[in-house]
């Protein structure tokens, strides 16, 4: 076997490890996974799949016997055929994450379709005429007349996504645009170096290459998206708190406390003993970024009706079914939906109605319920509340993206409302 044979070999090892390693780290440390995700992984495969042909093509040149003559023309085939599906992997890889950039690319991906099409066609036709390659009666491989046209369908297809690149340049990041012109230019300066000399070496370090480099450009947008969403979060763990803290309601807390100091002094130490516990956990709440416990949020949600209680008296009735309390749950999470079905459900009604607050291990997760039997509304259209519907969707965003939870909203108009948060106990 020849030195570039070694060296060959040696290097297409190297990539099917290096993309076996990518495949393994996207399928176990990766949890959300997108259909970009699914996409590169696909490439990925698919370049193992070429550089093991590539390998088997080599090892089995020249030998004689039929075993090794029928591995030596499957993978010889394979290895024309997976060349231009790699790069028609890359070039849906491509157009994917230009279409949810809002690009515009339909003459290209037509053109990218129709290329790689007859260029599959080409290299069954070349099974029967040779145009590409020969393996003669000793299974020995050499090319034939038309080898360039091979590379020359390979530039062809890359031109493709060149043309969209350049097309779409201004919606791209300049670390996007350093990235795509780095992955489409080296497999076409190697293509058009394949058909110029007629040696296809540079290409099996190309391929590593970009599989490489796609790898560490998802990682570092992983990255990016990682601090935008821990970002994003703190908005509004923010906007939630300073939306709890409402003037009108400390207003009349205060107003309550002061009332039964001049009729009823214990019961107003007691209301302000409520009342200062309410305020402490919303502004302690200030400064906790992490889960607490569900008896913890239970204090502040109880602390909060008994003000409510205090205030509206028997138009307020309060019932709890508690049976299960040992996990973790965002902060004021619980108690937004409580305000909600004090503020906007009970409290809309004339004769007020009732709070049912209920929670139960289900399995491997655990249902935390509110139900009211409020004025309740159409959960198909947007609250007339602009910060009730802010306040829900906040803690949507919350118990998903801090716990993987999930909320469930049951209304119907005149008989009430029930919010189901869904918390996961692995890991909680």
């Amino acid at each position: 076997m020849s030195t570039e044979a070694y060296i060959s070999i040696s290097l297409q090892v190297f990539g099917i490890l290096v993309s076996i390693i990518i495949i393994l780290f996207l399928r176990i440390f990766k949890i959300r996974k997108s259909y970009l995700d699914f996409l590169y992984t696909q490439f990925v495969m698919c370049n193992v799949l070429l550089q093991t042909c590539n390998v088997l093509s080599w090892l089995f040149d020249r030998k004689d016997d039929f075993a090794s003559m029928l591995i030596a023309h499957i993978s010889t085939f394979l290895m024309y055929a997976l060349s231009y599906l790699l790069i028609g992997t890359f070039c849906r890889y491509f157009f994917t994450f230009l279409k949810e950039k809002n690009g515009v690319f339909g003459k290209e991906i037509i053109f990218a379709r129709v290329t790689l099409i007859v260029s599959e066609v080409l290299v069954v036709l070349s099974l029967f005429t040779g145009i590409y390659y020969r393996i003669d009666a000793y299974n020995i491989y050499s090319r034939g007349n038309f080898y360039w046209l091979s590379g020359l369908m390979g530039i062809l297809l890359v031109l493709a996504p060149t043309s969209a690149l350049f097309k779409n340049w201004k919606r791209f990041s300049g670390n996007e645009r350093f990235s795509f012109l780095l992955y489409i230019s080296a497999p076409f300066i190697a293509l058009i170096y394949t058909v110029v000399t007629g040696k296809a070496f540079p290409l099996h370090i190309v391929t590593t290459v970009v599989v490489i480099g796609i790898y560490v450009f998802i990682q570092s947008e992983q990255t990016q998206l990682y601090f935008e969403k821990e970002l994003e979060l703190e908005k509004t763990r923010s906007a939630m708190i300073i939306a709890q803290i409402q003037p009108h309601f400390l207003y009349n807390s205060l107003l309550s406390i002061k009332q039964l100091c001049d009729t009823e002094p214990k019961k107003a130490a007691v209301a302000l003993e409520h009342f200062s516990y309410y305020l402490r956990g919303n502004l302690d709440s200030l400064s906790n970024t992490s889960l607490i416990e569900f008896e913890k949020e239970f204090e502040y949600v109880e602390d909060y009706l008994f003000l409510e209680k205090m205030r509206f008296e028997d138009r307020l009735q309060i019932e709890y079914n508690i049976q299960y309390e040992d996990f973790l749950i965002p902060t004021l999470t619980l108690q937004t939906i409580v305000e909600n079905a004090v503020r906007h459900g009970v409290m809309k009604k004339k004769e007020g109605g009732t709070i049912r607050i209920s929670v139960e291990k289900i399995k491997n997760q655990v249902c935390v319920s509110v139900e009211d039997t409020g004025v309740g509304y159409d959960v198909n259209q947007s609250l007339d509340d602009g910060q009730t519907h802010i306040g829900i969707r906040n803690v949507k965003q919350r118990i998903l993206a801090e716990c993987n939870g999930n909320v469930i909203i049951e209304s119907k108009k005149g008989e009430g409302t029930k919010v189901k948060l869904y918390i996961p106990l692995k890991g909680n």
